[in-house]
């Protein structure tokens, strides 16, 4: 899939503190230190309005992430996100329907 959208899109896949072949650090594994990271990832490139999946995690993250800076996001695409506590009011209505259409 990714070499389909490449001819249109920059795709990156970054590794997120603690995950992948990443460095285990001890602290630093606050939502807003990630998303910090994204940040700098994002002004790195020079990019300012993004297409962004996240999953498990990285729904969850990007939910966060969205909601802090909607300016940021073309489109949010969540698979199997994972949320601690209350998930998000904006998402209540939409997510049931999401999960019934994957699930199908």
């Amino acid at each position: 899939m990714g070499d389909y959208l490449a001819a249109d899109y920059h795709i990156i896949a970054p590794a997120l503190r603690g995950h992948g072949e990443s460095s285990k650090l001890e602290t630093g594994y606050q939502s807003s230190e990630i998303i910090a990271d994204l940040e700098i990832l994002v002004k790195h490139f020079g990019w300012h309005a993004l297409h962004v999946l996240g999953h498990s995690w990285g729904g969850k993250l990007a939910t966060i992430w969205a909601t802090e800076s909607p300016e940021r996001f073309r489109s949010l695409i969540l698979v199997a996100p994972f949320f601690i506590g209350k998930l998000p009011d904006w998402l209540k209505f939409t997510f049931p329907i999401c999960i019934e259409c994957c699930l199908f």
